[in-house]
């Protein structure tokens, strides 16, 4: 499996969100990879191709563990990844570029105040992915400069 590196932000002031565009649809499934520093300890998200109508398209179950506190759920209104001091996300998205189907994704995510993250989703839209967005949706949290954003593609 072969990771080509397609775009890569690292954040020279503090921002509310990074935008992957224009992604290349010639490769089977995209990674985004997330070392961020946060402004608190909130959950961040992402929108898919600028749908930002949580209540349709995103389904996920997902589970924590982490400081003798352990949780899962399911959920139909949101993707989204723990956030704290300091947080690194790992996002693939299954055959992104497909036109007949819906999107897989899968996450895994660490913080330093001790917590493990897991969450598979579905995003429920038959269009390739050509956009993807890492933001903050509940608050007023946001990424630190230093912060990194990266996109790779996998080969089909």
């Amino acid at each position: 499996m072969t990771y080509e590196l397609l775009d890569s932000t690292t954040l020279a002031s503090a921002a509310s969100s990074v935008t992957f565009t224009s992604i290349d649809q010639s490769y089977g499934d995209l990674v985004v990879v997330v070392n961020c520093e946060t402004s608190a300890n909130e959950s961040f998200h992402w929108e898919v191709n600028n749908d930002a109508d949580y209540n349709t398209n995103y389904f996920t179950v997902w589970m924590r563990g982490g400081n003798n506190n352990v949780a899962s759920s399911t959920s139909s209104n949101l993707l989204g990844f723990l956030g704290s001091s300091m947080s690194n996300a790992i996002l693939q998205f299954m055959d992104y570029s497909a036109t007949d189907k819906h999107k897989s994704v899968l996450l895994r995510s660490n913080t330093t105040d001790n917590y493990v993250y897991a969450l598979a989703g579905r995003y429920a839209d038959n269009a390739a992915i050509t956009t993807i967005k890492v933001l903050n949706k509940a608050g007023s949290t946001t990424f630190s400069a230093g912060s990194t954003f990266s996109l790779y593609g996998i080969a089909k």
